[in-house]
């Protein structure tokens, strides 16, 4: 993925400094639990029934804990729980860590 440009606004002057993201496969590895956020990027997109309507490239910045935890997703035939995670049916593929300005 390519380097995002922000802009934003800093001792009263404006300018454009790029900010290098190091956008992370969530096949590769995912983010440890806890309770901050990232930035995460839907690449697939996909449109389900009762799920956040991401759409291909959408971005945005995610509670950590809210959509990379195991969530409930129904029961197997012998009545056992089945688990998946949220950012599984929202089409998410990649995230980054987020670095605050200090």
């Amino acid at each position: 993925m390519n380097d995002l440009v922000c802009t934003k606004e800093c001792n009263k002057q404006d300018y454009e400094k790029p900010i290098n993201i190091k956008w992370i496969s969530c096949k590769d590895e995912l983010p440890e639990l806890g309770d901050y956020s990232v930035l995460v990027c839907a690449m697939h997109g996909e449109i389900l029934p009762d799920t956040p309507k991401w759409t291909h490239g959408a971005y945005d910045c995610v509670h950590v804990e809210d959509y990379f935890r195991d969530i409930q997703d129904g029961f197997d035939e012998y009545g056992k729980p089945i688990y998946t995670k949220w950012y599984l049916s929202c089409g998410i593929t990649h995230f980054a860590y987020v670095n605050l300005p200090e």
